[in-house]
């Protein structure tokens, strides 16, 4: 069972249930990975490129699968907009905001966090740029 107070989402993908976190080794892996810091990093999830979700899907995945093995998840769960959903609930449990801190002043990584776009998944559709990008919103299978 997923534990949202340690930024885990939980889902099931090919008859098994999977567990999404971003924890330190996730971002530090991301960082390292794109050669950028974890809100740049993150900000490529609105620029919707598929290979972008699925580098950052794959490190906050359970079990670390190869590329592969993380498409075939992927594709499992009907394709990218449930996939870019699913990583939204991740980068949100990983940076929660100032109602969610218990009334607390959030801290900067988690405010800066609002002005990457990163909240703009969260109605299920695909970010702004991928839809200029196709000239039409992109679909889930």
């Amino acid at each position: 069972m997923a534990n949202s107070q340690k930024g885990e989402v939980e889902f099931e993908a090919g008859g098994r249930t999977r567990t999404l976190r971003l924890d330190t080794n996730a971002m530090c892996e991301l960082e390292a990975e794109f050669d950028l810091g974890i809100m740049r990093v993150l900000a490529h999830l609105e620029l919707g490129r598929m290979t972008d979700i699925r580098r950052i899907f794959r490190a906050a995945l359970d079990g670390k699968p190869s590329l592969e093995e993380t498409t075939d998840i992927i594709d499992e769960l009907g394709g990218y907009l449930p996939a870019a959903n699913l990583l939204e609930k991740t980068v949100r449990l990983a940076f929660p905001t100032a109602e969610a801190a218990n009334g607390k002043s959030p801290p900067p990584i988690a405010a800066a966090m609002t002005s990457t776009g990163a909240d703009s998944l969260s109605n299920g559709s695909p970010p702004a740029a991928a839809k200029r990008a196709s000239g039409k919103a992109l679909s889930a299978r």
